[in-house]
């Protein structure tokens, strides 16, 4: 049996360009999944491509730490720096493990972001996180309860492959680290792919990377490859900051490049030891 491979565009939802090229990249049949950002400024228009694409999966993004609250700013206001969202996930995790964050204000939002993706009609396949938080091993104990609660059974867990950790980006070594005692903790009650790609190369993924994923690939094994698309960089730069987070130059441009490129339909669509799928083929 052939290895298993969801790839998914983060951050659906939060800008055209992004919104453009993950549409790019599925009509081109190299993507196969989105993860969708309820507070996103162009979650509309992000439901409108997924209106014309019945056959790609969607998540929820989840999202408490960049942009507006869904909720009203009284039920999440412990999440909020001048009334928006931290805009800087370490601090909110330094404020999170010295009880600065009341656990049901996150609650409150995720239920509130649920509710606003069922109100447009999206049938969510799974959850995810904006900076991977969800996987926290706190907040994944915190949000465990509503996702039993809304029926949400999938999830994705960043189960790095030993082969892929990198000791001296030590911040990511050890998220990495957090989030694979998490999958031990907690993913008896998922169903998740086996592993997950790219969370060390997040919006630098090259060729090479593809080349060395697919060929470690194991039959009977799935996987979920990461990218961040996006076809203007210049234009996403000015709205987001997030070369602050990385220590190289995040591209969404690249990602795009990368994922449309020739070798790697070679490597994923016409291969017959890898077979495309997404979140709700998953058993």
């Amino acid at each position: 049996m052939p290895a298993k491979l969801i790839i998914t565009c983060d951050d659906f939802g939060m800008h055209s360009s992004i919104n453009a090229a993950a549409e790019e990249a599925f009509l081109s049949e190299m993507l196969t999944n989105v993860s969708i950002v309820a507070n996103g400024e162009k979650f509309e228009d992000a439901v409108n491509i997924l209106n014309k694409y019945p056959d790609l999966s969607v998540g929820l993004h989840f999202n408490i730490i960049e942009g507006l609250s869904i909720a009203e700013n009284h039920d999440v206001f412990t999440l909020l720096k001048d009334n928006k969202f931290y805009d800087n996930h370490v601090l909110f995790l330094k404020d999170f493990m010295f009880g600065k964050i009341n656990p049901e204000h996150i609650r409150n939002e995720l239920k509130a972001q649920i509710k606003k993706c069922k109100s447009h009609g999206l049938k969510l396949s799974y959850i995810d996180g904006h900076r991977h938080l969800h996987l926290f091993p706190s907040i994944l104990k915190t949000i465990h309860p509503i996702l039993e609660e809304e029926g949400i059974r999938k999830i994705r867990f960043v189960n790095v492959p030993f082969y892929e950790y990198r000791i001296l980006e030590q911040s990511k070594f050890f998220a990495s680290l957090l989030f694979k005692y998490s999958y031990y903790q907690l993913g008896k009650k998922y169903i998740s792919p086996d592993w997950f790609l790219g969370f060390f190369d997040s919006g630098n993924i090259k060729l090479k990377n593809i080349k060395y994923w697919a060929k470690n690939m194991k039959e009977k094994q799935s996987y979920e490859i990461g990218f961040h698309l996006g076809d203007d960089d210049r234009l996403l730069k000015k709205t987001f900051e997030w070369d602050k987070h990385y220590k190289y130059n995040f591209s969404w441009e690249n990602d795009l490049s990368s994922l449309l490129n020739k070798n790697t339909q070679e490597l994923f669509k016409n291969n017959s030891a890898i077979k495309l799928i997404n979140y709700n083929n998953l058993i």
